[in-house]
């Protein structure tokens, strides 16, 4: 752009001495000429390449081509840079943050999500921005905007109203800066109109259902033969946003990698684009299980089918056979933080310190010791397991190699049945196991199979 920039002002300068020059002749009969304005160049990166700018280029039609080689040149840098992974451009209207997951950036803005593909994988938008929704966590609201106003004297009313809409107008326009599929056609200034609900507000994750407007025009089309076909509404969204001060819980970065491993098998819903603090994510219409469907035999049946499935459809790299079980290295990493605070949570306990349960965060008091024992019991007892479990498997050479991708999270909560309609081959008593979809891939990573179902059940 800066090169650009400083070739226009040259040939302004350039025009401007020669017009001067001409108005002191005394023949001279002055000429308009066409002069090159207000045009708008987007989405051209600087790569610093060092161009000759000749001097003596008075002409304007040599002058334009020069204009359009740098064009040229600049798209073709581009089209070449969605090729690898790049570092997007900050985002001008979010607050700016650092972040360890900068570096996976695949693509930029630019690519339009589930559009672009490059070697078999979807290029994933992505902005690094932050999408700020802590306005908006102590309000239950985010319907689309209704005719009913609220009353000024309803502080509380117009402030939810005021938290909301600022909300919902950036998740528009953080849909338009990710090119999300469909979701251009609804103007910026319609975010009072898209509708947010939210599904959960835990500690890792806020997760969102973000709905279009119901009564989008008509956007017009080049081609006259589709013109007339109706159009479809943008589809509906998952919005995950992070939450605060959890990287010591989960990997992010790990995490969209393995993504981008199921998307490759299909596995899960589609990743459709990023930023900062969360990500968009395909929606799907169907349902959470619940605790009493996993006491119906034929719904565990048909999730230890789509488990096995998981098992095996996606393989592991050679980094995380070579790094052992998941679950050993979480406890290798938690143990010495984890033995402090429940020693001196015991001690309170043996020694009849921890006083009465005034408050429910107090309840600890009444059970006794944290672990059922002391603490070195405890630990000394998962260390002989642990042995003894390596044992049974031959050693870790034979461990290594019964390592499976595994869920490591198979709760209820994140098992969904959809639910299919019509003429869909999910109906058919053979593929009814694969109406389960296994969706949080947080935790995902190398374990055994025992412990996928033991964590299960």
């Amino acid at each position: 752009m800066s090169q650009i920039l400083d070739w226009l002002h040259g040939e302004k300068e350039k025009r401007s001495r020669k017009r001067r020059s001409k108005s002191h002749h005394p023949d001279h009969h002055p000429v308009e000429s066409s002069a090159l304005t207000n045009h708008k160049v987007e989405h051209i990166e600087s790569k610093g390449h060092q161009r000759m700018h000749s001097s003596e280029l008075s002409d304007s039609g040599i002058a334009l081509e020069e204009l359009e080689q740098i064009l040229a040149e600049n798209m073709v840098i581009n089209r070449d840079s969605l090729k690898t992974p790049t570092k997007d451009r900050r985002g001008s209207y979010f607050p700016r943050r650092s972040s360890s997951n900068r570096n996976f950036r695949k693509g930029s803005a630019v690519v339009s999500s589930d559009t672009d593909y490059v070697d078999g994988d979807a290029v994933v938008p992505s902005a690094e921005v932050v999408l700020d929704n802590s306005k908006t966590m102590s309000y239950g609201g985010g319907a689309a905007d209704s005719d009913a106003d609220l009353t000024a004297s309803n502080k509380r009313a117009s402030k939810e109203k005021e938290a909301w809409f600022a909300f919902k107008s950036e998740i528009v326009r953080l849909t338009h800066t990710l090119r999300l599929k469909g979701w251009r056609r609804v103007p910026l200034d319609r975010g009072d109109d898209i509708e947010v609900e939210r599904l959960s507000g835990a500690l890792t994750n806020a997760v969102y259902v973000v709905s279009p407007p119901k009564d989008l025009p008509h956007t017009p089309r080049n081609d006259i033969s589709t013109s007339l076909a109706p159009q479809k509404s943008p589809p509906k969204l998952l919005l995950r946003i992070y939450g605060p001060q959890v990287e010591h819980l989960i990997d992010r970065e790990n995490e969209l990698q393995i993504l981008r491993r199921l998307a490759r098998k299909k596995i899960g819903p589609r990743l459709l684009g990023t930023f900062l603090n969360g990500r968009f994510e395909e929606y799907f219409y169907a349902r959470t299980l619940t605790a009493s469907d996993l006491r119906v035999p034929e719904t565990s049946k048909q999730i230890a089918k789509r488990m096995r499935e998981l098992h095996d459809g996606i393989e592991l790299l050679e980094e995380e056979r070579d790094a052992g079980p998941f679950v050993w290295r979480n406890w290798d990493k938690w143990v010495s933080h984890c033995e402090q605070v429940i020693s001196w949570l015991d001690d309170q306990i043996l020694f009849g310190k921890q006083g009465p349960a005034k408050s429910s965060s107090d309840q600890w008091k009444k059970r006794g010791l944290i672990c059922g024992v002391e603490w070195s019991v405890f630990r000394n007892t998962v260390e002989k397991y642990r042995a003894w479990l390596e044992d049974q498997y031959g050693g870790m050479a034979n461990l290594r190699k019964q390592l499976v991708f595994a869920h490591n999270d198979t709760q209820y909560g994140n098992l969904l049945r959809l639910t299919p309609s019509g003429e869909s081959p999910l109906l058919l008593p053979a593929n009814e196991h694969k109406q389960l979809i296994v969706i949080d891939f947080e935790y995902a990573s190398a374990n055994v199979p025992g412990l996928e179902f033991a964590n299960h059940f």
